[in-house]
């Protein structure tokens, strides 16, 4: 079903990963063991193409899972942390989920499946009211959601308590019994007697041993633990003196690949910006704070600019842009954080949807919540400032078509950052040196306005505007999806 060829994968110099050929059968759970470092998640990474190996392959139904989008719906993931919107209720994650999938079910039958896994009493509240047991539980939910023919979970039993524990496992029982391809990677080892089929041990990026594990207990597996890690890799294909035979690949059994249609470019624009918008409406992790720093800098400008008609308008374009700018980059920054803290971006490049699609949406909701900055600032800047009241909407139409812009530079910028630590540094530092063609030509239109110019005068300051927005929107276009390729765990 899913199968590795020689896969190698390193980060820098070192190599998390090399020479690993695996199999993983229909109808069978593979575990994957080995201490912290050995290439576990690396490896559950790459067979879910979120990574692109240096070496080797990785093929899904004997194909490169590489080669199309649509092959991604074919594998349902688990991570460590459940990627959960903490805004969003259970429902509304597994509508979401759906429809990156290219499905459209109803809500009755999304209740149904809530039901069946003992969420309806959570199907409506916040997802951060879970506990990490139902919230694990509804991770898995959404993984078999679009049925997908393969399963991997890395280190799903990690926080559970025994309750919690006994019931992933059911679960995963009545997976494997269902045809489909399961890899799982643990620390665990009490777990695995009667749950896994095989094992795979790795250590410093190299199997060391693999291998049927029927008919072993807790103990066994315990007692050769110690022995495998401690091998040397080239050695540990074969289980050791007395243990039993290793069995050579598990039978399979016969498990389609999902053949659902992945969702068009419209549709996937739809499903995130609706999402990103019901986030922000919930969370207010964006608008609040950038609202109120953009008041803070009108009220600055307010006593810092001089008296009189002409000192304003010699200085106010200069001021409306430095508020209405920084308030962005406050905005953007705080939404990549809080898609990042819910592991959006790693959520998003493991479905099957295209990520330039991914891009105009990001852009598009950022665009939406500067034009509600806008809205606010606007009003307050004219006023405050005592500038001609009939001059505001010109000077907001060529504010909305510079932040136009600006949004696809931010919306590029935030992705290249958005495993960094300094991911709200880097917005700034990196998006106005290369939104500066963009940004003179914007100052210059709003200062012609605030003088009284005629429209022809205007034209060659927009056509400039138009020209940058289009050009960096097509840049972002082309690069937001190499550049989240190597997003790390964002």
């Amino acid at each position: 079903m899913l199968a590795a060829r020689g896969l190698g994968r390193r980060f820098g110099r070192r190599w998390a990963l090399r020479g690993l050929d695996l199999d993983l059968p229909a109808g069978g759970i593979t575990a994957v063991v080995g201490p912290n470092g050995a290439g576990k998640t690396t490896l559950l990474r790459l067979l879910a193409g979120l990574d692109r190996p240096q070496e080797g392959q990785v093929l899904l139904g004997g194909r490169p899972v590489l080669e199309g989008r649509e092959r991604r719906g074919a594998i349902g993931l688990v991570t460590h942390q459940p990627r959960l919107y903490p805004q969003l209720s259970p429902l509304e994650l597994l509508r979401f989920h759906a429809q990156l999938h290219g499905l459209r079910p109803p809500a009755s039958e999304l209740a149904v499946l809530l039901d069946a896994q003992g969420l309806t009493p959570w199907a409506h509240r916040p997802a951060r009211t879970l506990s990490r047991g139902l919230a694990q539980r509804l991770a898995l939910l959404r993984a078999l959601l679009p049925d997908p023919a393969v399963l991997l979970l890395d280190e799903p039993f990690t926080g559970l308590d025994p309750a919690a524990a006994a019931d992933l496992t059911e679960r995963l029982l009545a997976a494997r019994a269902a045809g489909r391809a399961i890899l799982l990677t643990t620390h665990d080892l009490e777990r695995l007697p009667g749950l896994a089929d095989a094992l795979l041990a790795l250590r410093g990026g190299r199997a060391v041993w693999r291998g049927s594990i029927e008919g072993w207990d807790a103990a066994a597996l315990r007692s050769a633990y110690p022995s495998w890690i401690a091998a040397p890799a080239a050695m540990a294909m074969a289980p050791a003196a007395g243990e039993p035979a290793a069995a050579a690949a598990i039978e399979a059994r016969p498990a389609a690949l999902a053949t659902t249609p992945a969702p068009g470019f419209g549709r996937t624009v739809r499903t995130v910006v609706w999402k990103d918008l019901l986030v922000e409406v919930r969370g207010r992790e964006a608008l609040l704070p950038a609202l109120v720093f953009g008041l803070v800098v009108t009220v600055i400008f307010q006593f810092g600019l001089p008296r009189g008609l002409d000192g304003l308008a010699a200085g106010a374009a200069g001021a409306l842009w430095v508020a209405m700018l920084f308030a962005a980059v406050l905005a953007q920054g705080r939404g990549v954080a809080a898609e990042q803290e819910a592991g959006g971006l790693l959520g998003l490049r493991a479905a099957p949807v295209d990520l330039g699609a991914v891009f105009t949406a990001k852009w598009l909701t950022a665009w939406l919540t500067c034009a509600v900055l806008l809205l606010a600032l606007l009003p307050a800047f004219v006023i405050w400032l005592g500038l001609p009241v009939e001059r505001a909407p010109a000077l907001g139409a060529i504010a909305l078509l510079g932040l136009a812009g600006w949004c696809a530079v931010g919306t590029l910028v935030a992705a290249l950052g958005a495993s960094s630590r300094a991911r709200e540094t880097l917005l700034p530092l990196l998006g106005f040196p290369l939104a500066l063609p963009l940004l003179l030509p914007c100052v210059q239109a709003s200062n012609l306005v605030l003088e009284g110019a005629p429209a022809s005068a205007l034209a060659p300051a927009l056509v400039l505007i138009g020209a940058f927005g289009v050009i960096f929107w097509v840049l972002g276009l082309w690069l937001y999806p190499l550049v989240l390729e190597d997003a790390g765990d964002s």
